[in-house]
């Protein structure tokens, strides 16, 4: 249909990029434009919840089997500036709770986006741990306060709108919770390939067919 064409028009990926990246001013019409088109409650989390694990390639992989809850948002730290460089993801401790903070870098970036990479974040983890979890707070720098059933639903009842950076605050508990999707194995490949690559030096297509290539094989060779 025509909003669905409009959305469409939206996501033209850079040239030639094997990650299917799209520039950050592209990324923040699509939140205009999909915002104003349907103004759908809690919509960034609905949206996390429709895009089945590995669509993020090697981020999926590399944060998924980590050994705990808190390797994979070390992991989340590390791999995320390499393909979305106007974040930067700070973790720090205050008295029991550690903080994941999502501190956007480049001006202007429309709070939505933040609480849509808190919401994929929230995601990933639940299918990780392989169960509900409950955070100590969650940070969101958007100001709704239509629908707040809705928002707690997903993101729980400790949840605070119009916080200066999204933000989520975890138990030194849940921290170390080992995590139901671990495998050390494919986490050191997925990130031995992903070191290569720094917020200076981007992800290249011969690094992704490499990742690729390398899950390929493990997969086969631990099926057979």
């Amino acid at each position: 249909d025509l909003d669905a064409e409009r959305i469409r028009a939206e996501l033209d990926p850079l040239p030639d990029d094997p990650r299917g990246l799209i520039p950050i001013e592209k990324a923040k019409r699509f939140w205009e434009v999909i915002h104003k088109l349907h103004a759908i409650p809690c919509l960034p989390a609905k949206l996390a919840q429709a895009v089945p694990f590995g669509s993020y390639g090697a981020l999926d992989y590399l944060i998924c089997t980590s050994e705990n809850v808190g390797e994979f948002f070390r992991s989340y730290a590390s791999y995320v500036p390499t393909i979305f460089s106007a974040v930067v993801v700070e973790i720090f401790e205050e008295s029991e709770i550690v903080w994941v903070r999502l501190k956007f870098i480049t001006p202007n970036i429309p709070p939505i986006i933040a609480e849509s990479m808190v919401a994929g974040l929230m995601v990933r983890l639940r299918f990780a741990l392989g169960k509900e979890l409950v955070f100590n707070q969650i940070l969101l720098p958007t100001s709704y306060r239509d629908h707040l059933d809705v928002y707690q639903k997903f993101f729980g009842e400790n949840l605070m709108f119009s916080a200066p950076h999204a933000a989520i605050g975890i138990g030194k508990a849940l921290w170390s919770t080992p995590l139901g999707s671990a495998d050390p194995h494919l986490h050191e490949i997925v990130q031995n390939l992903t070191q290569t690559s720094s917020t200076k030096q981007p992800v290249t297509r011969n690094l992704a067919f490499a990742i690729r290539a390398e899950l390929r094989k493990y997969f086969v060779s631990s099926s057979s």
